[in-house]
């Protein structure tokens, strides 16, 4: 539990304030950008913590443009102005505001406006934009990949974070688009990466004829022309092509069917049942001995671990890989540090096991733990000899020459040692 909260605590001190988020945005030319938070707080918090960059988003000439917009607003609906926020009319003359249910229509209708003419340069809202409504931006972040749901926290599906990314990017005057997915206390780079190769939900139909309706249309309608608008339905099309998918399965099955009853006709039934109890039997038993392989398996690497710090250097190990190597010596305490922080740079944090310096067959050497290791014999280790180790020490390859592995190990080619 405690581990939990410092993971949680670590995610949240690498999350980007906001106000460094648009810093960045703008001096990559990144605004417009549409902010999406799923939360109406949410949002008006952000525009709060936007207002507090010390450089302005908007130019001088787009203020005064801004300001003329609202002076217009104001003397249109003065008798209406007293249900508004005045806040949200100073953000918006910082070219910041806010877009979700919680605001009147007549506040929405101004920040869309004011948007499409390129006056705003963010707006904080929630998934709602994404769908019904002109705002294109040429960037868009996401702040979170989850949402509460019917279930409680759920992921975003690649649905609805594709039409969120949809908004990035305006027809005729940017080349290119940016969507920005930001760390959050609860997801980081796997978990995007997933629902970035996640392929898009089916579309389904949500055409629903109830009896009143039914009642309406029969009424105003001849019953060919009722059969016919129905069918016209998206509801209707996907049904059809559900059946024609499941006619062809079942035909294949059919078929596959009269295949086997042929190949068996020749056979007795009462040779076929004890065939088939043998079968069931056979696949009892692979499943028994899969099992007590991972359990062997797993004792192996327990032992590992916890022999890994006592073994003295010369005991013959075999690697995951199938690798004859032998306990060389603990690694470097500048192979160690260049390793974590290699390790951090490309964003693997989790806690290293112990390491230890192995020297395979052809003189390669590698820094793993026990989990690059399947197997330890220290019943027959050899004691190296002092000038063993003298010579093995000196033929440590320098830093620049370790490469990571897939595994998390580092190799590097020693010098020959003879």
């Amino acid at each position: 539990r405690r581990s939990r909260f410092d993971s949680r605590q670590q995610a949240r001190s690498e999350m980007a304030p906001m106000p460094t988020l648009l810093r960045e945005l703008a001096r990559r030319q990144m605004l417009p950008a549409i902010v999406f938070i799923f939360s109406r707080a949410g949002c008006d918090a952000a525009a709060e913590a936007a207002a507090g960059l010390r450089t302005p988003l908007v130019s001088r000439s787009e203020q005064r443009e801004i300001d003329a917009l609202l002076v217009a607003f104001e003397a249109k609906n003065g008798a209406l102005l007293d249900s508004l926020e005045p806040r949200r009319f100073e953000l918006l003359r910082l070219g910041i505001a806010s877009h979700h249910a919680g605001m009147l229509p007549l506040e929405k209708g101004l920040v869309e406006q004011l948007f499409q003419r390129n006056l705003l340069k963010v707006v904080f809202s929630t998934e709602t934009l994404a769908a019904g409504i002109n705002m294109p931006a040429r960037s868009t972040v996401v702040t979170v990949l989850s949402k509460r749901g019917d279930r409680g926290i759920e992921p975003l599906s690649a649905s609805t974070l594709l039409q969120m990314a949809g908004r990035a990017g305006r027809r005729g005057q940017d080349d290119l688009g940016h969507v920005i997915l930001c760390r959050s206390a609860f997801e980081a780079a796997p978990e995007a990466a997933a629902l970035l190769r996640r392929p898009p939900d089916p579309i389904a139909s949500h055409f629903y004829v109830s009896y009143g309706s039914a009642l309406k249309m029969r009424r105003a309608r001849p019953l060919i022309e009722c059969e016919r608008l129905l069918k016209k339905s998206f509801g209707s099309f996907t049904a059809r092509s559900s059946a024609a998918s499941a006619a062809s399965k079942l035909d294949f099955i059919s078929a596959e069917r009269r295949q086997l009853s042929s190949l068996l006709s020749s056979y007795p039934p009462d040779l076929l049942a004890p065939y088939a109890k043998l079968r069931a039997r056979r696949t009892a038993e692979q499943r028994s001995l899969d099992y007590l392989k991972a359990q062997e398996a797993a004792a192996e690497a327990e032992l590992v671990s916890a022999l890994l710090c006592f073994v003295p250097r010369g005991t013959p190990a075999l690697t995951v890989d199938g690798l004859a190597a032998i306990v060389a010596d603990d690694p470097p305490l500048k192979l160690l540090r260049h390793m974590r922080h290699a390790d951090t740079g490309r964003g693997q944090k989790g806690a290293q096991s112990e390491r230890m310096l192995l020297l395979l067959a052809d003189g390669t050497f590698r820094c793993a733990g026990a989990e690059h290791l399947a197997a330890l014999f220290p019943e027959a280790a050899v004691p190296l000899p002092k000038e063993a180790q003298v010579l093995i020490g000196a033929s440590v390859p320098e830093l620049d020459a370790w490469r990571p592995r897939a595994d998390g190990a580092w190799e590097a080619r020693g010098e020959d040692i003879g």
